[in-house]
């Protein structure tokens, strides 16, 4: 898309932003290629990162959104708005390497990946847990909801009436300590 890294003002504009409106609860979409005076900033300023679990299974054990290495001051993601569902995502463009690592971590055979990976989410040390509905309702792509660089086509998806609601009654079981 062209786009570079251009240096904006750092710590002076959140300073800034704070004596004219107090605290204002920022969420950090610290994805991509993310640099350590990047991460200094956000931990400056206490806000809260992100960590998906579509990108969780390669890169070895230190990858940051590997769910032992999540921190409280986060939110997870099974995927976000601009992912593949995971249903998508696991039968399309995960590599089979990461496959095999995410199904031996979770001790899984992948059969209901959507929840597999909803699960780890909400049980992870992260402040909060965010889940697409069509991850809840183990849809595929043809749910997905944005597509980043594509101009058409993007946040058309609505959710119908599948007895999602009845279905999750049953299933939040699965989330009782």
């Amino acid at each position: 898309m062209g786009g570079c890294w251009k240096k904006g003002p750092g710590l002076e504009l959140f300073t800034a932003m704070k004596a004219k409106l107090g605290k204002v609860p920022i969420l950090a979409e610290d994805l991509g290629v993310i640099t350590t005076d990047v991460v200094q900033l956000r931990e400056a300023i206490g806000a809260p990162g992100m960590v998906v679990m579509q990108f969780a299974w390669g890169g070895g054990p230190s990858n940051v959104h590997m769910p032992h290495m999540h921190y409280d001051n986060c939110f997870v993601y099974p995927g976000t708005h601009d992912n593949e569902t995971a249903v998508g995502w696991f039968k399309g463009s995960a590599g089979e390497q990461d496959k095999e690592v995410l199904k031996a971590y979770l001790k899984t055979d992948g059969k209901d990946i959507a929840w597999d990976l909803i699960k780890v989410s909400m049980f992870s040390v992260a402040r909060t847990c965010i889940t697409m509905m069509q991850d809840v309702m183990r849809l595929d792509n043809t749910a997905r909801m944005n597509t980043p660089g594509v101009a058409a086509g993007n946040w058309r998806w609505r959710i119908g009436d599948e007895g999602v609601w009845e279905r999750l009654r049953t299933e939040a079981a699965d989330f009782k300590a």
